[in-house]
């Protein structure tokens, strides 16, 4: 099936070196464009900081102290400590991390099919996602793209020791699902596992599941990933108690069942309708013929992986859609969609129009007008998204303080050598880019302020309007900078109004 002959693979570097193009703009193009987002992304970068700075590679650290909010284990930090080393205290050192399991991603869906065309089509699906390329996965430095390759990893991984599984008694493959099941667990806690009732119910399709509990490598494995696990927590427990306290409300099954005013209750569809109106167009529209049109004209040797990778995204589905509620808990869901629909549309095609063609050049000209076509338009959509340095005007108030301060270190603009920042509300990304500036002139001296604490000659940032408001109220304010909507000011004393003066006496 596939196209590639012996006169024909010297030509297969000209679709890679298409794909590696493509993959650089949707993934890697200006990735330390837009400043640190204020909470997930901006918290991982300074608990990756502070483990740089204490040295405690087990414990993540906020403000001096065990991180008691950010609760997931510290696999996503150890490699952002690394990127942080190499590449400094900035925007590419904590979202590398990120942006290489994108990629890794991307190759392993080539891999996933034996058919080229298919492994190329998913791909360019996955990296023209916006949902996926977009805000808290491949881009950010949040959990969920190193998350969602360790789970792919090990649902592949699964489905390859199943294959041979009870026949031969090789259990290689078993062991890498429970090494990428336990390194998905130490990125992100148990949200890992949400492929594995999709598993479970394949190996019980494919009559397998008793001849799997008969083996004593299942129960080695179950012992292996309890005693990781566990060791860890029991050392976190140790050290920090409460832990696990904060585990079972927020990482665990409460979670899920959370009804809570933080988890805004969503209609039961409500991934479904986002996948269609932004995070998977126009990819969304082929997902429902492929899931049902897909057994018809998929080879009968690949309806095994077809059944796994269809069975698995629906129950994903339908499980993220009865628990709690953030747009991005979807992420997993992408690379299986991709596979499907990239299988479906080659097929499609082949059944439609290749199969009748015998000249190999015609049908990889054809193959390639295809390409064209289905990916001009989501490809110069993203790159174009990933163009854009600043926020939308909505953001200007959270993060423009922070803009502030990486234009000064990019641009050398004149900011005082000591200042204050009045900020209200969750300040990780401004503590990142303090921790930035002392790295990059630590000559400068900026830390934070309470209001009431501000006296007379103090120099003070703010970008929140109340904080504008008040500071006129009480002084003179003399504007010394000014970024976006982010302003230095000196502050002066009040001048008393001639009047007043009068009335005093």
């Amino acid at each position: 099936m596939n196209f590639a002959t012996d006169k024909s693979k010297t030509t297969h570097w000209v679709f890679y070196v298409l794909l590696l193009v493509v993959f650089y703009f949707t993934i890697f193009y200006r990735l330390d464009t837009k400043i640190l987002r204020e909470w997930d992304e901006a918290r991982n970068a300074m608990n990756a900081v502070e483990m740089i700075e204490n040295g405690n590679p087990i414990i993540r650290y906020y403000e001096g102290v065990p991180d008691m909010w950010e609760v997931k284990p510290p696999l996503l930090t150890w490699f952002q400590v690394i990127t942080l080393t190499v590449f400094g205290k900035n925007e590419l050192g904590v979202r590398l991390p990120s942006a290489i399991a994108a990629l890794l991603l991307a190759f392993a869906l080539l891999r996933v099919s034996k058919t080229r065309e298919v492994g190329i089509l998913s791909s360019l699906i996955l990296v023209t996602s916006t949902g996926y390329i977009g805000e808290h996965i491949a881009r950010t430095g949040d959990h969920d793209s190193l998350m969602v390759l360790l789970m792919f990893l090990g649902f592949l991984s699964y489905f390859k020791f199943l294959e041979t599984f009870p026949k031969q008694t090789n259990f290689k493959w078993f062991w890498v699902f429970i090494c990428f099941l336990l390194l998905g667990f130490m990125t992100k806690s148990i949200a890992s596992f949400m492929f594995l009732p999709g598993m479970f119910i394949y190996t019980l399709y494919t009559k397998k599941l008793i001849p799997l509990f008969k083996t004593k490598e299942l129960y080695i494995g179950i012992i292996v990933f309890v005693v990781v696990v566990g060791t860890y927590y029991f050392y976190r427990e140790t050290y920090s108690p409460g832990y696990l306290k904060v585990i079972w409300r927020d990482e665990l099954f409460p979670r899920y069942f959370n009804t809570q005013q933080a988890f805004h209750k969503k209609p039961f569809l409500y991934y479904v309708s986002q996948l269609f109106e932004s995070r998977f167009f126009p990819w969304a529209y082929f997902l429902f013929p492929a899931l049902v049109f897909q057994w018809w004209i998929v080879p009968k040797e690949r309806i095994r992986l077809t059944t796994y990778f269809s069975l698995t995204l629906v129950l994903f589905l339908i499980i993220i859609s009865k628990g709690t509620y953030n747009f991005w808990y979807d992420a997993p869901a992408y690379p299986l969609m991709a596979f499907l629909i990239g299988q479906f549309i080659f097929y499609l095609l082949h059944s439609m129009i290749l199969k009748r063609i015998s000249n190999n050049t015609i049908r990889q000209s054809i193959f390639l007008l295809l390409l064209y076509g289905l990916f001009i338009y989501p490809f110069n959509r993203q790159k174009k998204k990933n163009m854009s340095r600043y926020e939308e005007e909505s953001g200007h108030k959270a993060y423009s303080i922070s803009y502030m301060i990486r234009d000064f270190q990019e641009n050398n603009t004149d900011l005082p050598d000591t200042f204050q920042i009045l900020y209200d509300g969750h300040s990780a990304h401004l503590q990142f880019y303090v921790a930035s500036l002392k790295t990059t002139h630590p000559h400068k001296s900026v830390f934070f302020k309470n209001k009431e604490d501000i006296k007379v000659g103090d120099k003070v940032a703010v970008s929140q309007q109340h904080y504008y408001d008040y500071l006129r109220q009480n002084f003179e304010l003399t504007p010394l900078h000014k970024h976006l909507d982010a302003t230095v000011f000196e502050v002066l004393e009040k001048e008393i109004p001639h009047s007043d003066i009068l009335h005093l006496e």
